[in-house]
């Protein structure tokens, strides 16, 4: 299988280094006798995603679920109006829209931070969106969404974290993954471009923080796809 697959088999104790290295501070914590990993005061969210999950972190990223420990510096980034425009979406007024955003996407099953391994500090956000009332044709395809902290921009953090996420779709059986992103954002069409994403169609949309907006909706299909993101 893909090789990010390959840290199933992994022992426990190398299993469990690997883990508490990516927790966004110190935990207490202990290996039973069975090799379960128990980890306290952490959300159910992150023991499910520690579990279950592969490896999705990158040489420069750490991709992971997010915890309420994260809600201030996902405050520092979204409530940057530069990002929310890009995105589509209104900046975080307070830190509480941040909290109501950690705390509404414990149950989403791809949503996940991008963190800095050199500084452990928060760039993004990134998600696959698996369900049936999205943007897709096939009933099996996905679409994919990002946003990056203007801070970080052009630094190739977007095309990094969106090259790993699309390498976990097609593992997990996807055929083909959709995006969008406004007309006037260049930048994020660039990234979809340089890995692999076509232009679909383009469509007339309105959007509750910006109003009327053109959008562009790229698709990618694996089956096509000769190439990785560099």
């Amino acid at each position: 299988g893909p090789p990010f697959f390959q840290d199933d088999i992994q022992s426990s104790e190398a299993r469990l280094n690997e883990v508490l290295s990516i927790l966004p501070s110190e935990r207490d914590w202990c290996l039973s006798y069975d090799g379960i990993i128990i980890v306290r005061d952490i959300t159910d969210a992150i023991i499910r995603d520690i579990m279950e999950k592969p490896d999705l972190s990158t040489q420069r990223l750490i991709i992971r679920r997010f915890t309420l420990d994260d809600a201030e510096e996902m405050f520092d980034l979204a409530s940057d109006p530069a990002v929310g425009r890009m995105a589509g979406w209104p900046p975080h007024v307070t830190i509480d829209d941040s909290i109501d955003f950690i705390e509404k996407g414990m149950d989403r099953e791809d949503l996940y931070g991008l963190f800095s391994r050199t500084t452990r500090r928060m760039i993004g956000c990134i998600e696959l969106f698996r369900e049936p009332n999205i943007l897709k044709k096939g009933p099996k395809d996905a679409e994919i969404g990002y946003w990056i902290g203007s801070r970080y921009w052009n630094q190739g953090y977007a095309t990094e974290a969106l090259g790993r996420l699309l390498e976990y779709a097609v593992a997990t059986g996807v055929p083909k993954v959709w995006a969008q992103c406004l007309t006037n954002n260049p930048a994020s069409a660039r990234v979809l471009i340089k890995c692999g994403f076509k232009l679909d169609h383009r469509s007339l949309s309105e959007n509750p923080m910006l109003g009327e907006v053109i959008v562009d909706f790229y698709s990618l299909s694996f089956r096509r796809r000769a190439r990785r993101c560099t």
